[in-house]
């Protein structure tokens, strides 16, 4: 297995491929509001020569270490827990990867104004906006024909960025 996995002609890391998966097992979490994203969770058996699950293992393993999620024992079964960390990087993800387009004549249009003092902040949402195909209207306007509307608007509730980044659907001519 290579380090790095594509999906929809974008390049990610197979420990964000883990992240996703874990996403999808949780569930679509930012229409339910929840603020633990618990789900069943089973450590792959490793077979004598199964790559797969040794680098699925490995993986986790990183995921944890890193503080992304938390595996939780109870009895016989272990639950993952993604902890805000990590939901924001699935959510990241999920942004780069997405591949549906919006509907003829919609758009995601991002408009952002984040002060100077955070300059660390805009660069890291800019970089993260040219991954995932963005182009720049103007010096803070981004817009896109992909369908990710919903979850930048949750990672920017999730980032406390409510007041810098406004995400919007627009339709029109461009």
């Amino acid at each position: 297995m290579k380090k790095h996995q594509k999906q929809n002609n974008r390049t990610i890391a197979f420990t964000q491929q883990v992240l996703l998966d874990m996403l999808l097992i949780v569930g679509e979490l930012y229409e339910t509001g929840m603020k633990t994203y618990r789900g069943p969770f089973s450590r792959p058996r490793e077979k004598v020569g199964d790559r797969f699950a040794k680098k699925q293992c490995q993986g986790i393993n990183e995921l944890k270490k890193r503080g992304r999620i938390r595996i939780i024992k109870n009895g016989e079964k272990q639950f993952f827990e993604l902890t805000q960390k990590g939901y924001q990087e699935a959510l990241k993800s999920r942004i780069i990867t997405k591949s549906k387009m919006m509907p003829d004549g919609d758009f995601c249009l991002v408009v952002f104004d984040v002060p100077e003092d955070i300059r660390k902040v805009r660069w890291a949402f800019r970089r993260l906006l040219k991954k995932a195909d963005f182009y720049q209207v103007q010096k803070s306007v981004w817009e896109s024909d992909r369908e990710v509307v919903e979850e930048l608007r949750e990672l920017v509730k999730q980032l406390k960025a409510e007041q810098y980044i406004r995400v919007y659907r627009a339709n029109g001519e461009r």
